[in-house]
């Protein structure tokens, strides 16, 4: 006999598994204090506005894109604006799963308090936006992926900037302990199939007493 009990049991269960098996949102964190591999460009090289240069961390590539017209000096990655202040640059890691730190510092066009907006785009195509303000030449800021979370892309854009510099990416291992979604929902079926059960048994036990 069905129970308006066992019902109710039944929809608590089927809310929770749907609740934790949507995709796990894990994050990013602003490091003022960041480390990295320093990005490195093999040629002092003039690049026109939306094509593709690279630069090298470690043995991985890694590609840019700016919206205006740059150059690039060899050794250390340095993007300086030509004529037109840069704003919007496109940072891409060839391989997306390779890095979960990154920094960069620079100059903006300008004095006044500037928005320094950051998007990271992890391994699931998640984006997040950081905002930083700053004036002038700023000092190097880094971001990093917790909860297993790896660098895919990296768009940062403002009013203006001169140059990019001390652009560097890097890979620290991290608590991931966190049970992805699909675990948290077995785990959950499992402790309310388990408390199901000894409550059937206590319930059968006592109308046998009865």
């Amino acid at each position: 006999m069905i129970t308006f009990r066992s019902v109710l049991a039944g929809l608590v269960i089927s809310t929770a598994a749907v609740a934790f098996s949507a995709s796990a949102r894990a994050d990013f964190i602003i490091d003022l204090t960041p480390v990295g591999q320093t990005v490195n460009f093999d040629d002092t090289a003039l690049f026109t506005a939306g094509t593709t240069f690279t630069g090298l961390s470690g043995l991985q590539t890694i590609n840019f894109v700016s919206n205006v017209n740059v150059s690039t000096a060899n050794g250390a990655a340095a993007i300086n604006a030509i004529s037109t202040p840069i704003t919007s640059l496109t940072i891409t890691p060839q391989d997306g799963t390779a890095f979960n730190l990154f920094s960069f510092r620079g100059a903006l066009n300008g004095n006044d308090n500037e928005n320094i907006f950051v998007t990271v785009i992890d391994q699931h195509n998640t984006d997040f936006t950081f905002l930083i303000t700053d004036n002038g030449n700023f000092t190097r800021i880094g971001v990093e992926g917790i909860l297993g979370e790896t660098i895919k892309q990296i768009v940062i854009t403002g009013q203006g900037f001169d140059d990019f510099k001390q652009l560097g990416f890097g890979f620290e291992p991290n608590v991931s302990a966190v049970p992805e979604a699909s675990t948290w929902a077995m785990m959950i079926l499992g402790f309310a199939g388990v408390g199901f059960t000894a409550y059937r048994r206590k319930r059968q036990t006592a109308l046998r007493l009865v």
